[in-house]
């Protein structure tokens, strides 16, 4: 990044700038009785790397505005490796849409798969609450999450 794009916000950043990946380890903590992942723990996992991503966009504070429609297509189990990868879709006048694929991994059987994937909508604050137009720009929506 040059001095000149931390000094303006407003400069136009790309996606790859914003990438991020988290991973997480499903413990009996995060589980049911029958050892499968709980939902609500993934879908705070998903806003987690969300943030982050839009975090590292806006270079700033930011809070949740809404999330899609999340399906769960396979479970994860106690011991598997959860991977969230998450980055900018696109930036709009006061918020940011965030796009994030989550994986399970079961790095004994050497495999993987698919969890979950979901958009979630960011909008930059400070101590004065939410930004104006001040989120910067990524270009246009990539479509699916591309990770």
């Amino acid at each position: 990044m040059t001095m000149n794009a931390a000094a303006n916000p407003l400069i136009p950043r790309p996606v790859r700038d914003s990438q991020s990946e988290m991973n997480e380890i499903v413990l009996p903590n995060d589980a049911n009785p029958l050892g499968a992942l709980l939902g609500g723990r993934l879908m705070h996992w998903i806003d987690l790397a969300g943030a982050l991503a839009a975090h590292r966009h806006s270079r700033n504070y930011v809070v949740t505005a809404s999330i899609d429609h999340l399906d769960f297509w396979t479970p994860a189990h106690v011991g598997d490796l959860v991977v969230l990868r998450s980055s900018v879709n696109r930036v709009f006048n006061t918020s940011m849409e965030v796009g994030v694929k989550v994986w399970v991994e079961n790095y004994l059987a050497d495999e993987s798969r698919h969890v979950s994937s979901a958009y979630l909508t960011f909008v930059a604050i400070d101590a004065a609450g939410p930004f104006e137009s001040r989120a910067g720009s990524s270009g246009d929506r990539c479509g699916a999450p591309t990770l």
